[in-house]
């Protein structure tokens, strides 16, 4: 639109929503490393952590693809790599 892309106000929450979504997951990850060595809570809270991180990064990774817009499946871009 004639316009730096970052300029749009869209894109902008697409990269805040993206980076909150990635600072949550390490977040939760890091308080999962910090626990003392239960036997029984640490396996479950690190299988729950580990999936919670997983889905919000193919989440992030679909709003990457959204903002390069076709040319996020290019092998060009790293966008594609993570995809």
């Amino acid at each position: 639109f004639g316009s730096v892309i970052i300029n749009l106000q869209l894109i902008q929450a697409k990269l805040r929503d993206m980076s909150i979504d990635i600072d949550a997951s390490a977040f939760l990850i890091f308080r999962v490393a910090g626990k003392d060595n239960s036997i029984y809570r640490i396996p479950r809270e690190a299988a729950m952590a580990m999936l919670f991180a997983i889905e919000l990064e193919q989440q992030v990774i679909d709003k990457a693809v959204q903002i390069f817009v076709g040319s996020g499946v290019v092998s060009r871009f790293a966008v594609e790599q993570f995809y």
